[in-house]
């Protein structure tokens, strides 16, 4: 918890996280459909960085990196899975409820979404609406990309701009001294700018990312805000943090 109704993941999303995301669409509409089509990411991101063309066909696929950060994701893509990810929430939370019913048979002309329960739209599975007490009250979960100040509110910074030891860890600390604050990302993909090397771990072959909660914990107790990969936020093009 960052502050009251305001939650925030303890680490990056994962691709073990989002490979779940692409099954459940296979499952309902198959590969071939579009919305396959459009949730496949952009492996090819690592072909842009010099010594990583080996990750092209691995990164997404190869379980050892099921628990590294997603990459090569648009703003479309992740907010239709924070949108799938809270239809799922929301329908466990309404089957443990007691409010509706497991429903093993979806398919793609009839599945589960928030929207279709508040609208009335959604078939239950015995054909009624089953509430156990008429009092019931549910929290309602929903998932979101941050904005530019809630993610420097999960960040750890605060007014004095005191940042964790996640900086000094990777030598961003003469960053910080030249920008005095937090940046965007972005100014590192303009070629004015230098741009902060990858990390590279003790194997043979590189890697620049690191498994999700392999790094130090802020104040909250989150892994990797800062650091391993940029933090998307809610406006096209830009990202945050120190990676």
């Amino acid at each position: 918890m960052i502050e009251e109704g305001f939650y925030a993941d303890k680490s990056e999303i994962t691709n073990i996280d989002y490979l779940e995301y692409q099954f459940w669409i296979n499952r309902l509409f198959g590969k071939s459909s579009r919305k396959y089509k459009e949730s496949i990411l952009d492996s090819t991101v690592w072909d842009s960085e010099d010594g990583f063309s080996h990750l092209v066909q691995e990164y997404h696929r190869n379980e050892m990196y099921h628990y590294y950060p997603v990459v090569g994701i648009t703003l479309t893509q992740a907010q239709r899975f924070t949108k799938w990810r809270t239809d799922r929430v929301m329908e466990l939370i309404l089957i443990k409820s007691g409010i509706i019913s497991p429903d093993l048979e979806q398919d793609s002309s009839q599945y589960f979404t928030f929207e279709s329960f508040v609208n009335g739209n959604y078939t239950y599975t015995q054909g009624e609406l089953s509430i156990e007490d008429s009092s019931l009250e549910i929290d309602f979960v929903e998932y979101k990309i941050p904005s530019s100040s809630e993610w420097e509110s999960i960040s750890g910074v605060n007014d004095n701009l005191f940042i964790d030891s996640l900086l000094l860890i990777y030598g961003n600390k003469a960053v910080l001294k030249k920008h005095n604050h937090l940046f965007n990302t972005k100014e590192f993909q303009e070629p004015t700018k230098k741009r902060i090397p990858s990390v590279k771990n003790s194997n043979t072959e590189k890697t620049g990312t690191v498994p999700v909660r392999l790094l130090a914990q802020n104040i909250y107790g989150m892994h990797g805000v800062v650091g391993n990969v940029s933090e998307m936020i809610n406006e096209e093009g830009l990202s945050k943090g120190s990676n």
